[in-house]
């Protein structure tokens, strides 16, 4: 059995927009400012999981600075 115990997913809003969330949260745009910067949903990562044969993943948010994009996306992934 593979455990993945480390995966970041947004929702696919956050993909969609990734300028608003950008310009609002420092945190957020040190990474993904970038276009080519990869940012997974949970289909992704289902996707993901599936071709790697990766029986489990662990999903953790990130180090958000702006509280309501922390509430968005924890409640993405608690979903």
């Amino acid at each position: 059995m593979i455990i993945d115990c480390h995966t970041h997913i947004l929702p696919p809003g956050v993909r969609d927009h990734r300028d608003r969330y950008s310009q609002r949260d420092d945190a957020f745009a040190s990474i993904y400012r970038e276009a080519k910067a990869a940012i997974a949903s949970a289909d992704d990562l289902l996707l993901s999981m599936d071709h790697h044969d990766v029986s489990r993943s662990v999903a953790v948010n990130y180090s958000w600075t702006t509280l309501d994009f922390c509430r968005e996306t924890n409640d993405y992934i608690l979903e």
